[in-house]
């Protein structure tokens, strides 16, 4: 049996809130805390992040870049 993935969204641009993706809370990014929850999660096999290709979303990948 394989375990569920969960796919978390996320960019950068928005005209509300830039950057809200990795704003902080108490000190860590609200997307460390959003992956750092769903790790606990024991059905979970895969946690993907998922944001557009461009210039202004690479700050996402570059904590997270995995080979």
């Amino acid at each position: 049996m394989t375990g569920a993935i969960a796919i978390i969204q996320a960019r950068m641009g928005s005209t509300r809130f830039p950057g809200k993706s990795l704003a902080e809370i108490d000190g860590q990014p609200i997307l460390a805390i959003m992956m750092d929850q769903l790790s606990h999660c024991r059905m979970l096999e895969k946690i993907v992040l998922a944001f557009p290709d461009g210039g202004e979303d690479d700050p996402l990948a570059s904590p997270f870049v995995t080979t």
